[in-house]
């Protein structure tokens, strides 16, 4: 696969996990308002469970296809700006992949035998695709046209979009 691939599977990825992010966000916001709405409750969950999954991809398993890194020229550069955006060490970082790891595999995955699952926050989530997702879609004209230019404004306007669908559907 060329880098241009890479890169656009990688912008996906990154948008996969903000839509996510905020279709579960908006729906938690008026939670009480449907939590016994069977097809509220299952899109919510499902919202969340495809953002920790694309997000996973990103930024889960350095071996993995679809690694950040693996669509960089500059990784310890821009490594940095990731950390700077979500607001955390390199130390809490790989504690919160780790986390963002045990929810896909023993939830998702798998649905081990765990009595109690712990739903990621998904502040550094959001904040990590937006810093990659801008870095990568600056790249170059073969983006153009093809995918939003900033990332912050598409989880705006994704997090307002949903807020206006549970609002019609409760």
């Amino acid at each position: 696969m060329d880098n241009s691939a890479k890169v656009r599977r990688t912008l996906k990825l990154c948008l996969g996990c903000l839509r996510g992010a905020a279709y579960y966000r908006a729906g938690q916001k008026q939670k009480d308002k449907w939590i016994d709405d069977d097809f509220c409750r299952h899109n919510n969950t499902n919202s969340i469970d495809m953002s920790v999954i694309d997000w996973c991809k990103v930024f889960g398993d350095p071996k993995a296809k679809h690694y950040w890194k693996k669509s960089v020229k500059n990784p310890d550069e821009l490594y940095s700006s990731i950390l700077t955006a979500a607001n955390v060490t390199e130390s809490e970082f790989e504690q919160y992949i780790g986390e963002m790891r045990e929810y896909r595999d023993k939830f998702l995955a798998h649905l081990d035998e765990a009595n109690l699952m712990h739903i990621p926050h998904l502040d550094i989530a959001i904040s990590t695709s937006i810093s990659i997702y801008n870095h990568l879609a600056q790249g170059g004209s073969d983006l153009e046209n093809i995918v939003p230019n900033d990332a912050q404004k598409f989880y705006d306007s994704r997090l307002k979009y949903a807020e206006k669908k549970y609002e019609d559907a409760t």
